[in-house]
């Protein structure tokens, strides 16, 4: 069994967020982002403590996770307090992250229930919203999922060239694919995809999001 089920502490609504968390995490440096080592390091004890949200900023969370990459940052922000998020909770959360963090910095809503259009069309195009739902389980670790890697324009163009095609000829994936969204993929981009074979070992294909 599950140790964080086998213990008591937690009861199974913590035990689903801190999991989210983790997927979290896991996006934001899958991404290239660097988090802060204490979130690195951190175990469902450390989580709790900051669950606790003891003296959390104003409009934030003491587990919301900030990832840098340079110059560029992105925010996870944990809406988990509120059952579900309309445009002005969207309002007041990107006012709050512009104050604190930069208008440049993106977003990822972390919300409970699916919002409705009002929200999806307040959010800036560079912001995302994924489901608490979504987030429980990392599908990209799944053994059944191959490895994506998300390619830079000059990889793209590279494998155009060397297969002298256009990329409206290589196979598409949806800019809603579950992985194109956890990468923060745009359309045009390109995946390298590492598939096992029984004969090679590992064989390599490519998708361009649409």
């Amino acid at each position: 069994m599950d140790p964080l089920v086998e213990n008591k502490q937690y009861d199974s609504y913590f035990i689903d967020v801190f999991r989210t968390w983790i997927t979290c995490r896991e996006m934001v440096t899958d991404r290239g982002y660097n988090v802060p080592l204490t979130f690195m390091t951190a175990e469902n004890n450390d989580f709790y403590t900051l669950y606790q949200n003891i003296d959390a900023p104003a409009g934030f969370n003491n587990y919301d996770i900030l990832g840098t990459k340079g110059e560029k940052r992105v925010l996870v922000k944990f809406t988990l307090d509120k059952e579900v998020v309309n445009r002005q909770d969207i309002i007041t959360f990107r006012n709050s992250v512009n104050d604190t963090y930069g208008e440049s910095t993106e977003v990822i809503y972390v919300v409970k229930i699916k919002p409705n259009t009002f929200v999806y069309k307040e959010i800036k195009e560079t912001d995302e919203i994924f489901l608490m739902s979504e987030l429980v389980f990392n599908r990209t670790k799944h053994r059944l999922v191959p490895k994506h890697v998300l390619m830079s324009e000059v990889e793209k163009k590279d494998v155009l060239s060397t297969y002298d095609c256009r990329d409206t000829q290589i196979p598409r994936m949806v800019t809603t694919d579950y992985v194109a969204r956890y990468f923060g993929a745009k359309a045009g981009d390109m995946f390298k995809i590492y598939r096992p074979s029984p004969s090679s070992g590992m064989y390599i294909t490519y998708r361009v999001v649409k």
